[in-house]
């Protein structure tokens, strides 16, 4: 565990190029909305600054509202650290009841989580549950879920919600009732799936990514696993743990890593990589 007063700022999860200031205190992290106001950072719209650094210094010298001034800034470790407030799906309103949830059939497993599919009571809708497994990939899980509240897009799989409760996280995504492509394609063979389809799907994929592209984002696992088709056809691109940032000494699907990947591991970013051939 941190020391009190331990810090970091990063960038907001859902008010881009707006920050989220971090504070460790003895056994919990607050989060606090660092915005701009009349071209002024600040947190409480009361004590202005030019820039971070001023920031700073002020609540190292004085608490002034927050809840320990700030003492050390989170030490680097060479690898990535996020930090992410579970309150803040609640306040922008991306949380849901668990008792608004009825879960069915488990309908896919990985690693780190379960998906089941389940029915959304207060719409009737179908949906797809994620359920953690894993209490250790908690903050992956909520990283996971921070990020897709921005991305809307007819080929990604939407977010509907986030249900935080005191011993479980799951994260309620839109029902894809054709399933992986993989599965779509075993399952159907040549004879059913004709050329115009392999094109419609690589077409939805692609625009998919060029999305994420244009959102500063990469998938990094873009196997046909987790491309998944819905009840029209339609190809959508999900299954995000891997993208964004690769951990350093993350581990990586090798079959499917493709060969850029391996050069990020070494050498950093290397763009663009979702498509290759092999």
């Amino acid at each position: 565990m941190q020391k009190k007063g331990v810090f970091l700022i990063r960038e907001s999860m859902n008010f881009p190029g707006e920050y989220t200031l971090c504070v460790q205190m003895v056994d919990k992290i607050e989060h606090y909305h660092i915005t701009y106001h009349d071209n002024k950072l600040t947190i409480d719209k009361e004590t202005l600054f030019n820039n971070l650094v001023e920031l700073i210094q002020h609540y190292k010298w004085k608490a002034n509202g927050l809840c320990t001034n700030l003492i050390q800034q989170l030490e680097n470790t060479g690898r990535l650290e996020y930090c992410v407030s579970q309150k803040e799906f609640e306040q922008h309103g991306w949380s849901i009841a668990a008792t608004d949830i009825e879960l069915s059939d488990l309908i896919g497993s990985g690693d780190f989580a379960g998906v089941y599919k389940a029915e959304y009571k207060p719409t009737k809708m179908t949906v797809a549950v994620k359920k953690l497994k894993q209490e250790s990939e908690v903050t992956r899980f909520l990283v996971e879920a921070a990020i897709m509240t921005q991305l809307q897009h007819p080929n990604l799989v939407e977010l509907i919600g986030v249900v935080v409760g005191v011993s479980n996280i799951n994260i309620v995504i839109e029902y894809m009732a054709n399933g992986s492509l993989v599965e779509y394609l075993r399952t159907r063979g040549r004879m059913v799936i004709t050329s115009k389809n392999q094109i419609s799907f690589a077409s939805d994929t692609c625009r998919g990514m060029t999305y994420m592209e244009s959102k500063h984002l990469i998938h990094r696992d873009l196997a046909a696993r987790n491309v998944l088709i819905n009840k029209e056809g339609v190809a959508k691109a999900g299954d995000f743990p891997t993208f964004h940032l690769v951990l350093k000494g993350a581990r990586i699907p090798i079959k499917d890593a493709r060969p850029q990947v391996k050069l990020i591991q070494r050498n950093g970013k290397c763009n663009p990589f979702e498509t290759w051939y092999g």
